[in-house]
């Protein structure tokens, strides 16, 4: 009702949506929620021939993905762009997202320029299913990183730890700045060496 009230227009169903727009960009929970809404009965499928791109930014199983990108696109021409976020919600609001996208280089052309109003970059890395295993590396890195910190802060509070407890702070502390431009170096090697960028809004570099 908000989005309604802010001008936005109401669509009875996905495929309802999916008619009256040339792209679809979809954010639900899991697999199973993508499948039911593509999918399911009036989904963004039965939008007969669409030819359309549909942008999926959840986050879900990159096998699906490729799966639920060929079906749709046998359904009604749709062509799928996986493309999981990094940065939040406040990143959201500030449009600074990050995507990691998978699917066709034509494609990810197309939705750029929409992209662009909520994220400052684009990573195209590679066929339909990129950017989800993609995104599995970047929750295992973030993952990896609350367990050692939570580690830490579990030795840090025993009994009796107080003197050893302050050496692992400093330890800690100087760790932290070598992750800090360890991630540097890596990001920087990454945009140069690996990944094709696209400039929301622009052609492909």
């Amino acid at each position: 009702e908000p989005l309604v009230a802010a001008g936005a227009a109401s669509a009875s169903s996905p495929a309802d949506l999916a008619r009256s727009c040339r792209h679809v960009f979809l954010c639900v929970t899991d697999t199973q929620a993508v499948e039911d809404v593509v999918f399911g009965v009036d989904g963004i499928a039965a939008a007969a021939a669409h030819g359309g791109v549909l942008v999926d930014h959840s986050t879900i199983h990159p096998l699906a993905t490729r799966e639920f990108a060929a079906r749709l696109t046998a359904a009604n021409g749709m062509a799928w762009v996986d493309a999981p976020v990094s940065g939040g919600v406040d990143g959201a609001r500030a449009g600074t997202l990050i995507v990691m996208a998978g699917g066709a280089t034509d494609a990810l052309v197309r939705i750029a320029p929409f992209v662009g109003c909520y994220a400052r970059r684009v990573t195209h890395l590679g066929e339909t299913g990129s950017g989800q295993a993609a995104k599995v590396v970047n929750q295992m890195l973030i993952g990896g990183t609350i367990a050692i910190v939570s580690c830490y802060r579990g030795f840090h509070c025993q009994p009796g730890a107080d003197g050893v407890g302050r050496a692992a702070t400093a330890s800690f502390v100087h760790s932290f700045v070598l992750i800090l431009a360890v991630d540097l170096v890596l990001n920087i090697l990454m945009d140069v060496v690996l990944f094709r960028h696209i400039n929301a809004g622009t052609s492909i570099l």
